[in-house]
């Protein structure tokens, strides 16, 4: 049996991973994935019921980044059987592991943004797989002149993957006490991402959730790390014995199914926004820089908002939290192409 190895080191990640897992076993086809020790991307691997193994953990400080990587690279190298062919996001472990094995490498990517595993990693690759939205003159940044030729664009965004094919169940959020059209999803920024040289405020994270509370909706809070959670407990804690604040604990969630229900999200990330924006939920991005992908949604139709900041993004919430109502995007989602074929037909092509 060919044996394609995945990586999966975000949710975002997790999902495309999952869906490839299937689609690929139908096709006689294994897909071994890996992760980090990170509990939203095992969360959601065990929500979609694929196998997965669970080896080395993130880093915090760039030091501590490296020595993580170096740890995760030679165990992984340890338990690791054959593969065939590697396949994910830009993952400086399995990228040069793949690479040292001469084994091929297809690199979905459409993060420009991440320079440092962009630069690490798609000079190695063999394919890479963007959405049309990504500019030329920045893959240059990554990728020679001369090896442009190995870039497939597809018109779309990785997120339909699941977008597409996704029966949303509105029973997720009763089961968490969530008043459907009444809440806000708020997931805060990547701030130990080794992009994000931005800073982060806590008093400003207050003032979102006390807007949202203010007008009479509930807010389900989503963190990235413990100091978030921390942070939302300490000061909440009477509106979290309440239900107005609900933060997802003990049960594996698709976070697709909290955002098609709400009445607005906000995430300092890009991923939530692109995905409940595709479901047709205003979805309000307040990650510093412009994304190629969030502007390439916005010209299209999809209810995506951009704000430059937090500070931004809470000045903006108190009129959007009045005027926000869904979209009928179903018409603009089938226009896209669907990532899952494009994906495919370069996997049993090289494979």
């Amino acid at each position: 049996m060919v044996v394609v190895w995945f990586d999966a080191l975000t949710p975002k990640q997790a999902k495309i991973g999952a869906y490839l897992y299937w689609e690929l076993a139908g096709r006689g086809i294994g897909l071994l994935l890996t992760t980090r020790k990170y509990r939203y991307v095992e969360e959601t691997l065990r929500a979609y019921s694929v196998p997965y193994v669970v080896v080395g953990k993130y880093g915090e400080s760039l030091r501590d980044k490296l020595k993580s990587y170096a740890s995760r690279t030679l165990r992984l190298l340890e338990i690791l059987p054959d593969f065939d062919l590697a396949l994910g996001f830009p993952s400086p472990e399995m990228h040069r592991i793949a690479f040292g094995l001469g084994k091929p490498i297809i690199t979905l990517s459409d993060t420009a943004h991440a320079y440092h595993v962009n630069k690490l990693c798609l000079p190695l690759s063999s394919r890479v797989i963007v959405p049309e939205a990504i500019p030329e003159s920045e893959l240059l940044k990554f990728i020679p002149s001369s090896e442009l030729s190995k870039v497939r664009k597809f018109s779309g965004v990785f997120e339909l993957m699941w977008v597409k094919r996704v029966r949303v169940d509105a029973s997720i959020p009763r089961r968490l006490g969530l008043r459907i059209g009444d809440y806000v999803l708020f997931r805060p920024e990547e701030e130990k991402a080794s992009y994000y040289k931005y800073g982060t405020s806590p008093e400003l994270h207050r003032r979102l959730i006390r807007i949202v509370l203010e007008h009479g909706l509930q807010l389900v809070y989503v963190p990235r790390y413990k100091h978030q959670e921390k942070l939302v407990t300490e000061h909440f804690s009477r509106e979290i014995e309440l239900g107005l604040v609900v933060i997802p604990r003990g049960m594996p969630i698709d976070l697709v199914h909290l955002e098609a229900f709400s009445r607005l999200v906000v995430t300092g990330g890009s991923t939530m926004a692109i995905e409940s924006s595709l479901l047709g939920v205003p979805s309000l991005c307040y990650f510093p820089e412009s994304f190629y992908i969030d502007d390439y949604l916005m010209r299209l139709g999809f209810p995506l908002i951009r704000a430059g900041s937090l500070e931004e993004a809470v000045n903006m919430l108190p009129s959007l939290l009045s005027s926000a109502e869904h979209v009928n995007v179903q018409d603009l989602v089938q226009s896209l192409e669907d990532p899952v074929k494009v994906i495919l037909e370069d996997v049993l092509r090289i494979a």
